[in-house]
């Protein structure tokens, strides 16, 4: 089954996670790794921040394979400015066999007046906190 989540192609359903033994915690950690990716791409988010990420995420078991898709891509580009990864996401991605993937969930800009929920770093703290590899 496939359906649309947040914008993204994912494979699946929260009904299908909980008949696998899946916990909430694990069903709800997707919107929380889409938040930290979209910040990833942000206008405002240095290729230096990205690589600390990039550090910090390399153990991480990503609940939604086309949010681990999109992050192993945004590996591959170290050092890109927001321009040159919103340029090069894409096609990477599609080459990964992803084409389906609605860039602009992860290209949004944020918006002003809803204030940011907390540092990037904190984002990837809660994403990690539930779900290092072989940590579950």
């Amino acid at each position: 089954m496939r359906l649309q989540c947040a914008g993204m192609t994912t494979r699946g359903s929260k009904a299908d996670a909980s008949a696998k033994g899946e916990s909430r915690e694990m069903v709800e950690r997707s919107p929380l790794e889409r938040e930290v990716l979209r910040r990833l791409c942000a206008r405002e988010t240095t290729a230096a921040e990205r690589a600390d990420a990039a550090k910090r995420l390399a153990g991480y078991a990503w609940r939604s394979e086309d949010c681990g898709v999109v992050f192993e891509a945004m590996a591959k580009c170290p050092g890109f400015d927001a321009e040159g990864l919103r340029a090069e996401l894409p096609a990477l991605v599609t080459r990964k066999g992803f084409p389906e993937i609605e860039w602009a969930e992860y290209f949004a800009e944020e918006d002003p007046g809803a204030g940011r929920e907390g540092s990037l770093r904190a984002l990837i703290e809660q994403v990690l906190a539930g779900g290092r590899a072989g940590g579950r």
